[in-house]
């Protein structure tokens, strides 16, 4: 899947890309926390957004 990096307002399919700036804030705005739980969330179950949700939910 190819990202659309001119594109900082629409997320990117249902996968967290954390090594994108633009991407990872979108995520932690739309989640409500921040990027360093994001992305430890994503180093423990996954890049899946429905994963990371039901982890950062715990």
């Amino acid at each position: 899947m190819l990202d659309d990096r001119t594109n900082k307002t629409k997320l990117a399919g249902a996968r967290i890309n954390v090594h994108e700036p633009y991407e990872l804030a979108s995520w932690s705005e739309k989640l409500g926390h921040s990027a360093d739980k994001i992305r430890y969330a994503v180093a423990c179950v996954g890049n899946l957004a429905k994963d990371v949700q039901k982890e950062l939910n715990k």
